[in-house]
């Protein structure tokens, strides 16, 4: 990752996120997909979602860009540590991304989340699917 200190962590983003300007915010999201995975998915998450057009998106291009730098790392492993650490940070990010889903989301913003946690193959496709699971909908 070129730039793994963002000026947040998990606990301090919402504060950061809360004093940073609307061009400042751009700029984060647009640097996003250089952070750690589970750093980056933050500002990522806060620019899909956001009324601004730069913001949606950067958003959309850092979220392709992280899912696609990750899937690289799943499909051809070079040692086993990295396979499990982009399997951890593919299983964090899609964690995120369900966190999100809702109700009340519009089709569109609901296709996109739902379309990426499909790019990211079994760890995306369960989450999703796990309360059908539950209620006896689906047998596996």
């Amino acid at each position: 990752m070129a730039d793994s200190k963002p000026g947040f962590d998990l606990n301090t983003f919402d504060t950061h996120w809360a004093s940073l300007d609307s061009n400042a915010r751009t700029d984060l999201i647009a640097r996003a997909h250089l952070f750690m995975p589970m750093l980056g998915i933050l500002p990522i998450l806060e620019g899909l979602f956001s009324y601004h057009f730069n913001d949606r998106t950067f958003a959309k291009k850092s979220l392709e860009a992280l899912r696609s730098d990750i899937r690289k790392k799943l499909n051809a492993p070079l040692d086993a540590q990295a396979y499990k650490q982009a399997r951890s940070d593919a299983l964090r990010i899609c964690a995120k991304i369900y966190l999100k889903l809702s109700g009340d989301l519009a089709f569109a913003d609901k296709s996109l989340l739902l379309s990426t946690l499909v790019s990211f193959g079994d760890s995306g496709l369960f989450l999703p699917l796990k309360p059908f699971t539950r209620i006896g909908f689906l047998w596996m």
